[in-house]
């Protein structure tokens, strides 16, 4: 059984407190590197799903080894959730499962096809180029067409 340290529990509760708040549904989760912040996404998509069984999370990176990783840490904690990957890096291409871990190469031109999704986890958010004409950009304003009411969490290491 994994047990989470105090600041991954903290950072878990204090997204769900922010969107409680209802100040936005944007907050960024800020830790240091080693600091367990795949723990953290894991966690996350579990109590989402804990809350809301049908919930549909999409979690975003830019590097094929951090979607291996984060994927890998969601089972270890959570095996019995339903989760994919689409990762053209990775030679996989689900798209059902209420959990889906992808790269923003492979899934920003094709996010359309997918289901909507409630929630949104991008991991090293600092990537995110302010400019709305790239991937991210154009991935943003595809799910908020979908869903309107979806939300964004952003993690990194060096806001």
């Amino acid at each position: 059984m994994i047990i989470l340290r105090d600041y991954q529990n903290e950072a878990v509760a204090s997204v769900y407190d922010y969107w409680k708040t209802g100040r936005g549904s944007n907050p960024l989760i800020v830790a240091p590197t080693g600091s367990g912040k795949s723990l953290i996404v894991a966690d996350l998509c579990r109590s989402a799903i804990k809350m809301s069984p049908s919930v549909r999370i999409l979690i975003l990176t830019h590097k094929q080894e951090l979607i291996s990783q984060n994927y890998l840490e969601l089972k270890n904690l959570y095996p019995e959730c339903e989760a994919g990957v689409f990762s053209a890096g990775l030679n996989r291409k689900d798209k059902h499962q209420n959990v889906i871990f992808a790269g923003i190469q492979s899934i920003a031109k094709k996010i359309h096809t997918f289901e909507p999704f409630n929630i949104v986890i991008v991991d090293e958010a600092h990537t995110i180029p302010k400019k709305s004409d790239t991937q991210y950009g154009q991935a943003k304003e595809t799910l908020l067409l979908m869903n309107p009411k979806v939300k964004f969490v952003g993690l990194t290491a060096t806001p």
